[in-house]
């Protein structure tokens, strides 16, 4: 398809002083105009032509004028799509734990893909519990939602013998309505506070 293996050279149109004298030529040629231009500044007044520069904005609104509605208030947001609420992640966390810990089943479908792969990678412990074994009671904190992250989360309590040793984690939820609730993450260090 391809005749010689490689192109010959080009042969310059222009060198490059010829280039630079030409520039130079166009600038020389442009600052006179350049002055005068500058030495017919409007005026800001009735004699002001449509083409003048109006000067200085008038408008003291700040800004975000420029992104304003009519009155200055701010433009409308695109609506957010539709997300869990706070009771609904809490039931949520209440079904998946239960008194004892989550199902087979529910570790396998409600629980994200990545959840999953480091729970399993885990050893020694039940990432999902943040314990070495099945505790005797669990509790579920008030839920905090995020709407701008997508995410919520609550702290789960545990506890084993009776209540006697105790302990708790954070575990984290999508609040994306398009996907059914999910098990996002969970935090083994106990929650500060």
């Amino acid at each position: 398809m391809f005749r010689h293996p490689s192109r010959p050279p080009r042969p310059a149109r222009f060198s490059r002083p010829a280039a630079a004298a030409g520039c130079a030529a166009v600038l020389a040629l442009a600052a006179p105009g350049a002055a005068l231009a500058h030495d017919r500044a409007p005026q800001h007044g009735p004699r002001d032509s449509q083409y003048a520069h109006p000067g200085p904005s008038q408008d003291h609104r700040g800004p975000w004028r420029d992104r304003a509605g009519s009155w200055g208030k701010p433009a409308p947001r695109a609506p957010q799509a539709p997300q869990y609420t706070a009771e609904q992640v809490h039931r949520f966390l209440v079904d998946f734990y239960g008194e004892h810990g989550p199902t087979p089943w529910e570790r396998a479908h409600l629980v994200t893909g990545e959840l999953r792969l480091k729970a399993a990678r885990t050893t020694g412990y039940d990432l999902l519990l943040c314990a070495r074994s099945a505790p005797d009671g669990i509790r579920i904190g008030p839920v905090t939602t995020a709407a701008s992250a997508g995410v919520g989360w609550a702290t789960v309590y545990t506890s084993w013998d009776g209540g006697r040793e105790t302990s708790s984690f954070t575990a984290y939820v999508f609040l994306d309505t398009a996907a059914p609730p999910m098990l996002a993450d969970v935090d083994c260090a106990a929650p500060a506070g």
